[in-house]
């Protein structure tokens, strides 16, 4: 049969399965009908002579050993962490082509992942043949770092922060990962701000490619997203809901929740760990869909286009159709996903302080800033930028640049005094506006060679904190740089 770059094997029990021989019919994808493939997973046989760069595979009962077929997965080349595998059981030919469809978008959106991002783990599921073949354990991917685009260096820790098993620490700008505390979950890879944090498996690529996929193959029904936790089972579900594996739904970020609604969805399901979450972000993930609901109202939409844990026993409403939207679930797209579904509802004025928001918007009192310029120096998205220019200091800010992250709070030697503040807010008209001053200041200037000194302000603080002990000094300060001022002195 030639050569192909993707195999998709379905399981011959499966009751549908001869419907898919001639499907999708695509040059680098080979469908093939196998007998008993929930039973053994021969990938050698199976892929003998052929150059498989995807594989997926569709099952036609849940159970299967993960291990036994990352273990096959490996044994013809292939990474075991891009593996899809579909779960027909329950699942008519037109649906489970859409699911099978989907998830070829996300394994062609898989870049592949490196040795430390493949954690072995004890199989939850344990075959009597793979306990013979002594296949007792499964591949899980964990996050990485990208340490070149990190900013640990400029004091951020936000994924230290988040993580539940303290697997990451800070220190002294270097960002440590220890993979034996890891646990997949996800949290960090949104926590951070600039997409430094990555789990191959879950990357925003896969996930818009696989949703976008989901929502558009022909399916008759109106269809709506649901996001789950990657060790969860798949609901019994209405006609049209769409899974969507997250490794913690707690990661989800709201905008990640609303995205959807812009891709063509009629609704938006959230579903938390059927149990106890294991990294305790039930409360989070509650305030997460309780801010799309409320943004919602806000813009004029139905609440209940986002729900949480709903029994889905009716078919989600027809989506209002696809609005142009790059890359939705970058680190960059909260501002975006927001504005762009107000306008929808024809709404451009709306004001939601929530501590769930993924935008903020920060104050500047002029009475406590000295413009130092540490706030800009820590802010790792740029949405706080610091000028130096002939006629002063100017503190610069684009809310639809921050993600309410706190840093610059954490570094302003005057946040004492109320000199910065942080509203955990979304502002529409703010959003849209783009960079704006919020702060300028006059730079004191060295009256032999014109070089900056410092802010007026900042000289001014100087002079207030040496007290008048050292007030005989301030006038050398104040008038001089610092190497006209060795001169000076000297």
């Amino acid at each position: 049969m030639g050569e192909a770059k993707t195999a998709l094997l379905i399981c011959g029990h499966w009751r549908e399965s001869g419907e898919l021989t001639d499907w999708l019919l695509d040059e680098d994808v080979e469908v093939h009908v196998i007998p008993e493939l929930c039973h053994h997973f021969d990938f050698p046989r199976l892929l003998a002579g052929r150059e498989i760069r995807r594989l997926i595979l569709g099952l036609c009962r849940e159970g299967s050993s993960i291990g036994e077929l990352q273990t096959q997965a490996r044994k013809v080349g292939l990474d075991p962490l891009g593996v899809e595998i579909v779960s027909l059981n329950g699942n008519g030919i037109e649906r489970s082509k859409v699911l099978l469809a989907g998830a070829l978008a996300r394994a062609r959106a898989f870049k592949g992942s490196k040795p430390e991002n493949a954690k072995l783990y004890l199989s939850s599921r344990i075959s009597r043949r793979s306990l013979l073949r002594l296949s007792l354990t499964e591949y899980r991917a964990v996050s990485s770092i990208d340490q070149g685009i990190c900013a640990a260096g400029s004091g951020c820790s936000l994924c230290v922060s988040v993580c539940p098993q303290s697997a990451l620490e800070w220190s002294d700008g270097i960002l440590g990962h220890d993979r034996s505390r890891c646990e997949p979950c996800g949290l960090c890879v949104t926590a951070c701000p600039r997409g430094a944090v990555i789990d191959p498996a879950c990357t925003p690529a896969q996930l818009e490619a696989q949703i976008r996929t989901l929502l558009s193959v022909g399916y008759s029904d109106p269809r709506g997203i649901v996001f789950l936790c990657q060790q969860s089972p798949e609901p019994k579900a209405a006609s049209g809901w769409m899974p969507v594996k997250l490794p913690c739904v707690g990661m989800a970020t709201p905008t990640w929740i609303l995205a959807p609604l812009l891709l063509g969805a009629g609704a938006v399901a959230v579903l938390s760990c059927q149990r106890s979450c294991p990294t305790s972000q039930s409360r989070a993930i509650k305030q997460g869909v309780a801010f799309c609901r409320e943004f919602l109202r806000l813009i004029g939409a139905p609440e209940d286009l986002v729900m949480l844990n709903p029994a889905l026993e009716e078919p989600p409403r027809e989506g209002r159709g696809t609005v142009p939207l790059e890359d939705p679930y970058s680190h960059k797209a909260h501002a975006n996903v927001l504005t762009k579904l107000a306008s929808e509802y024809g709404r451009s004025r709306v004001i939601l302080e929530h501590p769930l928001s993924p935008v903020g918007v920060v104050e500047i009192r002029d009475d406590a800033c000295t413009a130092c310029g540490m706030c800009a120096a820590t802010c790792p998205t740029s949405a706080l930028t610091h000028e130096e220019g002939e006629e002063g200091v100017t503190l610069s800010f684009d809310a639809g640049e921050c993600v309410a992250c706190g840093l610059c709070l954490s570094k302003c030697p005057e946040r004492g005094r109320g000199a910065i503040i942080l509203h955990k807010i979304v502002n529409l008209e703010l959003l849209s506006q783009g960079r704006m001053p919020v702060y300028v200041e006059r730079m004191a200037r060295c009256i032999a060679c014109g070089a900056p000194i410092a802010s007026a302000k900042m000289l001014g603080r100087l002079e207030e904190l040496l007290g008048s002990e050292h007030a005989p000094v301030m006038p050398l300060i104040s008038s001089h740089c610092m190497d006209c001022r060795v001169m000076a002195h000297g």
